[in-house]
């Protein structure tokens, strides 16, 4: 389990009512990105809802390292990078390696291994607070850069 601050010590982010994540400020040309998540604990705590929890949960933040992986500087707001990015998932695919309570803080640590044009793909490792390794998730993203101002752009990638 890579060595980051904790949830406790980065800001809110969040993906609606259901999704807590924290994400932390990833270094430009890093290609690397990394997230607290946690589901709203209101899910229900058989194994099959907690994975599904999970994918819902992993789902998020990983176009993130697709874009410190752009030769364009990342900025610093979500609000900036949908003003020069539009980006979408194209696909999304997690294997469960262990049982986890998803409504748990659970550390995403992803890492995009290419960008080419405008496809980037991007491995992540899914570990619990106590650093066990739970799941692995692949994502294939689109990421655009905008040609003009985008009026009241919003980001539908979940990132």
């Amino acid at each position: 389990m890579p060595d980051v601050p904790g949830p406790d010590e980065l800001p809110e982010i969040g993906w609606g009512w259901m999704l807590e994540r924290r994400q932390g400020l990833p270094a430009d040309g890093s290609g690397r990105a990394y997230a607290w998540l946690r589901v709203d604990p209101t899910v229900e705590d058989d194994p099959v809802s907690q994975a599904c929890a999970l994918a819902l949960a992993t789902d998020t933040g990983t176009v993130t390292a697709v874009r410190t992986t752009h030769p364009r500087p990342l900025d610093r707001t979500r609000e900036e990078m949908n003003e020069h990015f539009m980006a979408a998932s194209l696909d999304h695919a997690v294997w469960f390696h262990r049982p986890v309570r998803a409504a748990d803080w659970m550390l995403m640590d992803m890492q995009c291994h290419s960008l080419t044009g405008v496809r980037g793909l991007t491995i992540g490792h899914v570990f619990d607070r106590s650093g066990s390794h739970v799941a692995t998730v692949t994502q294939e993203a689109l990421l655009r850069e905008r040609r003009g101002p985008a009026a009241g752009a919003i980001d539908l990638s979940g990132t």
